[in-house]
This record gives structure tokens, C-alpha cells and sequence, in this order.
């Protein structure tokens, strides 16, 4: 079979003289090339990017909606190779600005087997921001001229009437001059026009809020973008509003942040940047554009005026970034050194897991970020780690015998549920409430005369007790997401082992692998597994509860999966996060809302949600997208549904637990945190 790099070699000598020397990086829309041309004893060295219209994808899901001729396909295809020519010609407009890699050439080349056009751009060789880091020590001034040269690049965007609305990290190349340069300018937007990979490919760590809801916008969301790049560099690497440095993250405090900092939420300081530079960078950072700088000329001015008020030690000062040291560090193989979580690999601890990242798309999908055991070496981290809150997200409606649940589950005239580290049941009624055990548990299952559930305490294994509170057994040492007990078995996503779904017996002595997939967001029927598959982008997939018979149900990036009679509901990440369903076969599919909405859950044709455009409030909709009712006043997470009881954590409250009817009458608060926010757990 042909390799790539023999694929393009079939064109050389590229421009009568350049040749393909090796693969530098990669993308969802095309590859890029390091290629090199010699004369007369002299060594040139250029970045050829090559993007093949249509990609695969693209190609099988065009025959399926259009079911034509090849020939009307590329008919289709070509709008999508003429709007690339004109972002072409938006670089060459750019042409000559010392701040913006600069283009040399391209071609367009029609091709017959397959059918379709290579495109190739070749541009100035420079070496990433990404790499650059992980090969040198970074000090606050190198962060301060990263953002003037940036600010003066979308000076000279702003004087032609252009919007970058893709500024980020991976975007950002440094000259063997040291001048920072902007690139990438919208070429494979086009492209996710017409395919799966639309501009909301999992989590947007850079996107600025306007953007992610759809809203106009205009330069200032590149300010913005700029400043969350600017905030990541000055806080240890870090995203806003995750755990501060050295605190453990998973990905889904990465998901929470993103969603805090959507709804509105401030920013603190970034951990080094000083007041007054952190301050130019939270302006940058405002929520509401209006607020932020009028331009990027004013932007690089209290740049410039931050860089001056500091003393030479404060100007040099090497910022922690952790796992960088200079000349000691192996480059990586790959240049685009992201991982999923929204912090540099070089960051994380020893033991986290890196993943390399697509060249030109940075938009994470909501993926691995596998739980963190720290190296024998890191005993004062461990220390840290064990006082933290720990952060989990129901995915949605798990089946079995829980209605909606894994913060809660009912039987008969109770409701079991987990609160500040305690195993807990209330009676409907709400007068009689009972601990069960001292245990931080999530996942509740209550099947006959047990409660399942995985214990945090123990690397989140599954356990299961009697249900006077007695007779505690371990099931597993696996760690357990999705916890669903259906039958004789209890089914899983087991994160020891890159979150395949697995089944134990109810006495936890068998064990079956289920799938090969990294699946998320569980869902057991009486015959089916609906899951998401992170392998394959997010979408939903199901297969057997013996693992056979998989089908691909479709191809959007999901989230918050809930089955409930004839319909699949969920989140799709691809359209701002609004609330779709789907036939059970995938076909049907009906937009429900428009807000932004996480934590999903469907009850008698309702769907239960947080709406992340209105601060997080509590609201229900019916399934037709009608009937649309705010519940309550509370920034809920967590919201789990039994028989007559919403179950909410209430994150204006310290996270403590809350439950009310599904009217939104009765009110009430549960779990008490004392008043130390930190000291309650998400499940």
C-alpha cells in the first residue's frame, strides 16, 4: 500500500526543485512536510502543507446523502477547492508581515483515481510554539513579546478587514530570530463545512464566549483568544478555573472549567504573571466583549507598559512549567504537543497520560485523561492530592435498575443516595433520613437486597453492601465509570484499561471485556450497550451486551447520553452543545433546544438539564422541543432523577446536595458541606 510521503513524492520535484524530506505533523484536513531544496551548494528548508479535497470522510458522506455520480460529487467538491483558494489568497494579502508566517506558493492539482484535488501550500519553515517550549526555559518577558508580536499581527488583520477565530497555541510559530508568528488562517474551516469535523470538535479551550454561542462576533474574540493562550503560559501551564498547579486534573475538570468560564464566571489571577500584567491578560479575557480592549494596538500598548514597569528580575523570571528543562528534554517526535486536558504534556506529572495532538485542530474531543497515580518520588503531591475535591459528572441516563442515576437510585419508598462522603436514603416523603456508611460513593445501583456502587476511597472500585448497611465486599480492583447493574451482571467503563467496557458477575467472580472502544456515557437496555466512542470522535455507537453485533448510530461528537423508549438523547458538542435526539437506528434526528445544556437526564419524555447559557439553572423541556420551564434559580450539576425527586448538586451552595420535585416545588437542601466548599465531590 502507498505511503503518504510516496503519495506526494509522485509530484517532485515540487516547483521544479523541492523535495519531500519528512513529515512534521498532521491534521483532520491535511499533513505537513518538511521539504528541501538545494542549489549551487546552498540548503533551502520550507513547510508544505497538503490537503486532499475530499478527505475520505468526506467522500463516503457525500455519496450517502447525495447518492450520485462521481461526477456531480466533484461538482459538489469544487465550491468547497474554490472558498480554499480564497483563504490562499488571504494569506498572500498577509504576504510580508514579519509577525505572519509567510506564504510562498501553492498548486492545485486535479486528480482521477480517486477523484477530487490535491492542494499544496507551501510556507515559511519555523518551529512551533509547543516545541519551542519544550525545548527552552520560558521567562515573563518571552510571554510578553509573544503577545505584542501577536497583537501586531491582528493589527495588520484588523487594518484588512480580517478575523483570524483560531488563535491558539498550536497556531503560533517562533522564527530562529525569536519573533512569534501567527498562522493557519481559516484554511480547514472550509473544509469542516462539509464534513463531521465541524468547528466545535470536543472542547474549544480558546474560543472565545460570543463564538461558542453562536453569537456575532468580531476581532475582539481573537483578543480573547490571545489572552486564554497568554493566561496558559503565566499559570503553570493551565487553563483558567482548573485546580491550581501541582493539583491533580482529569479531563473532566477541563469539561467543568470550560463550561464555568462560558456561563461568565471571573477569572483569578493567573499563578505568575505579576497584578499588573494579569491584568492585561484578564481584560483581554472579559466576558463580555465590550469590556475588553477596544483593539489589539491598545492590547500590545499595556503589553508594552506592563513589560516596563517590571524590574529586570521580575522581567526574568522562569516561569514553572513543570517537566521542561532546558537541553535535558528529548524533543517529541510529534510537534503538536497538546494533550486533551487543556494543559502542555511537558506539564503533567509522570505518570499522566499523553496523547499527541492533531497539527491543525486543537479543539479536544472530551477524551482520555486517565486518573493520576503519582511516581513513588512525588510523596508531598500525594499529600496534596488526598485533600482535593474530586470532580465527577453523571454522563446520563444509566438503566438498569436506576431511574437516571449514579448520584441516586430508588427502591421501593427510598431514595439512595451519595452526599459529603457518606452513603445516605430518605424516605419519599422526606422524613426520615438514614447514613448508611461513611463512604464516598458514586454510581449507586440498588438491586434487591444490595447497593452497588464504586468507592473513590479505593481507586474507584466497584463494592457492594447489604442494604441495612452491612456485609461491605469488594467486587473489583478496576477503575469503574458508568456503573450500571442489569440482570446478573454490572457493566462498566473500566478506566485501567483505556475505559473499555467490561461486565462482573454480582459476587465480582467472573469477569468479560466487552468492547475494544475508549467508551463513555453508558447506557444498558434490555438487549443493547449505547455508548460513545472516543476512538472513533464521539460518536454513538451500540453493540450486544455480549459484545456483538456493533453499530455506528452516527457521526457527531456526543455527550450526556440518555435512552429512553424509541429515542437516543444527547448533547451535541458539534452544534454548541444543544440537546438532539435520534431513533434507536440513528435516523431521525430532531434538535430539541438552543441553549448550551450539559448534564442531561430524561424522564417520562422530559429532559432534565443544566443550561449553561443562563448561569447553570435548572430547566426542563419536553422531548419535541416544547414546554420549555426553569425550575429553579440554583447553578445545578449532577442532576440525577428518581421516581418524584430531581437530585442536584448546587454549586452556588458549595456544591452541597439539593433534590426538588419535578414541578420545581419543594425544594430542599441534603448534603452540608459546613460551609468548605472544596470538601464536596461531583460525582
Amino acid at each position: 500500500m502507498q505511503s503518504d510521503i510516496e503519495y506526494i513524492k509522485k509530484y517532485e520535484p515540487l516547483w521544479g526543485g523541492w523535495y519531500v524530506e519528512e513529515l512534521i505533523g498532521e491534521g483532520s484536513f491535511g499533513k505537513v512536510y518538511k521539504i528541501i531544496k538545494e542549489e549551487w551548494g546552498f540548503r533551502y528548508e520550507s513547510a508544505l502543507k497538503v490537503i486532499r479535497v475530499p478527505t475520505k470522510e468526506q467522500y463516503r458522506e457525500a455519496v450517502a446523502v447525495m447518492a450520485t455520480s462521481d461526477n456531480s460529487l466533484m461538482d459538489y467538491f469544487e465550491g468547497s477547492v474554490k472558498n480554499i483558494i480564497n483563504e490562499i489568497r488571504v494569506m498572500y494579502a498577509l504576504k510580508g508581515n514579519s509577525n505572519i508566517v509567510g506564504y510562498e506558493d501553492h498548486m492545485v492539482q486535479r486528480r482521477d483515481d480517486p477523484m477530487g484535488w490535491d492542494i499544496f501550500l507551501r510556507m515559511e519553515y519555523l518551529k512551533t510554539l509547543n516545541k519551542y517550549i519544550g525545548e527552552a526555559t520560558i521567562a515573563r518577558k518571552d510571554v510578553i513579546k509573544l503577545g505584542m508580536d501577536i497583537c501586531a499581527a491582528l493589527e495588520t488583520c484588523s487594518q484588512r478587514g480580517i478575523i483570524h477565530r483560531d488563535i491558539k497555541d498550536e497556531n503560533i510559530f517562533i522564527s530562529k530570530y525569536g519573533e512569534f508568528k501567527l498562522g493557519d488562517f481559516g484554511i480547514s474551516k472550509e473544509l469542516s463545512k462539509s464534513g463531521r469535523a465541524a468547528s466545535m470538535k470536543g472542547t474549544p479551550l480558546f474560543m472565545a464566549p460570543e463564538v461558542f454561542r453562536g453569537d456575532k462576533y468580531d476581532a475582539k474574540a481573537d483578543l480573547y483568544s490571545l489572552g486564554i493562550v497568554l493566561y496558559r503560559l503565566l499559570n503553570c501551564g493551565r487553563i483558567p478555573l482548573v485546580p491550581p498547579y501541582p493539583q491533580v486534573i482529569r479531563y473532566k475538570d477541563s469539561e467543568e472549567a470550560l463550561e464555568r468560564r462560558i456561563s461568565g464566571e471571573d477569572l483569578n489571577l493567573p499563578a505568575e504573571s505579576r497584578d499588573d500584567l494579569g491584568k492585561v491578560v484578564l481584560r483581554a479575557c472579559m466576558f463580555n466583549p465590550s469590556d475588553r480592549y477596544i483593539d489589539a494596538t491598545q492590547m500590545k500598548f499595556e503589553l508594552e507598559k506592563a513589560l516596563v514597569s517590571m524590574s529586570a528580575e521580575e522581567r526574568n523570571r522562569i516561569l514553572t512549567l513543570p517537566g521542561y528543562k532546558k537541553a535535558k528534554k528529548k524533543p517529541l517526535e510529534n510537534e503538536a504537543d497538546l494533550n486533551k486536558t487543556g494543559i502542555y504534556q511537558g506539564f503533567n506529572t509522570k505518570n499522566q497520560i499523553e496523547s499527541s495532538k492533531d497539527f491543525d485542530d486543537i479543539f479536544f474531543d472530551d477524551d482520555i485523561f486517565n486518573d493520576i497515580n503519582v511516581s513513588k518520588n512525588l510523596d508531598a503531591q500525594k499529600e496534596i492530592q488526598t485533600n482535593i475535591p474530586i470532580r465527577r459528572y453523571s454522563r446520563g441516563n444509566m438503566q438498569g435498575n436506576i431511574l437516571n442515576g449514579g448520584l441516586a437510585s430508588a427502591r421501593k419508598g427510598w431514595d439512595y443516595y451519595s452526599s459529603a462522603n457518606k452513603i445516605c436514603r430518605v424516605d419519599i416523603d422526606g422524613n426520615h433520613e438514614q447514613i448508611m456508611g461513611d463512604i464516598s460513593a458514586w454510581y449507586i445501583n440498588v438491586l434487591e437486597d444490595w447497593i452497588y456502587f464504586t468507592d473513590s476511597g479505593d481507586e474507584d472500585s466497584i463494592y457492594k453492601m447489604g442494604i441495612d448497611g452491612s456485609k461491605i465486599k469488594k467486587l473489583n480492583s478496576d477503575k469503574s465509570w458508568d456503573m450500571t447493574v442489569k440482570g446478573d451482571w454490572i457493566y462498566y467503563s473500566n478506566e485501567s484499561d483505556d475505559y473499555k467496557i467490561y461486565k462482573i458477575d454480582l459476587n465480582g467472580e467472573k469477569k468479560e471485556r466487552i468492547n475494544a472502544d475508549k467508551s463513555y456515557c453508558l447506557n444498558i437496555t434490555d438487549n443493547w450497550i449505547y455508548y460513545v466512542d472516543r476512538d472513533d470522535s464521539g460518536v454513538i455507537c451500540r453493540v450486544g451486551l455480549d459484545g456483538a453485533k456493533k453499530v455506528k448510530l452516527n457521526n457527531v461528537d456526543c455527550d450526556y447520553v440518555n435512552v429512553e423508549g424509541e429515542h437516543i438523547y444527547y448533547v451535541n458538542n458539534n452544534d454548541k452543545r444543544r440537546i438532539y435526539k435520534m431513533l434507536l437506528d440513528g435516523t431521525g434526528v430532531f434538535k430539541i433546544n438552543e441553549d448550551i445544556s450539559s448534564n442531561i437526564n430524561v424522564r417520562d419524555g422530559f429532559v432534565y438539564y443544566s443550561n449553561k447559557s443562563n448561569g447553570g439553572k435548572l430547566y426542563r423541556i419536553d422531548g419535541n422541543g416544547n414546554n420549555k420551564t426553569k425550575l429553579c434559580e440554583d447553578n445545578c450539576d449532577c442532576i440525577n432523577i428518581t421516581k418524584g425527586w430531581i437530585y442536584y448538586a448546587n454549586r452556588g451552595d458549595g456544591g452541597n446536595l439539593y433534590r426538588i420535585k419535578l414541578d420545581g416545588s419543594e425544594r430542599e437542601k441534603l448534603g452540608d458541606n459546613n460551609g468548605e466548599e472544596e470538601q464536596w465531590f461531583y460525582l
